[in-house]
């Protein structure tokens, strides 16, 4: 079983990326540009957040 609250910070960190790249642009990934014209924000930051998990 897993503590309360653990996807929201899960996705913590991926959002603020997602807040960075919408700013700042995100010309190396690509995928989460794309991502980012067709799907929620809450969409892409777990998107993100499993690609993130399988790197590690």
């Amino acid at each position: 079983m897993t503590p309360s609250g653990t996807t929201s910070k899960a996705a913590s960190a991926p959002t603020h990326l997602i807040r960075y790249a919408k700013i700042h642009g995100a010309g190396h990934r690509p995928w989460l540009t794309a991502m980012l014209t067709w799907r929620p924000t809450k969409v892409a930051a777990i998107a993100l957040a499993n690609k993130l998990a399988r790197m590690a």
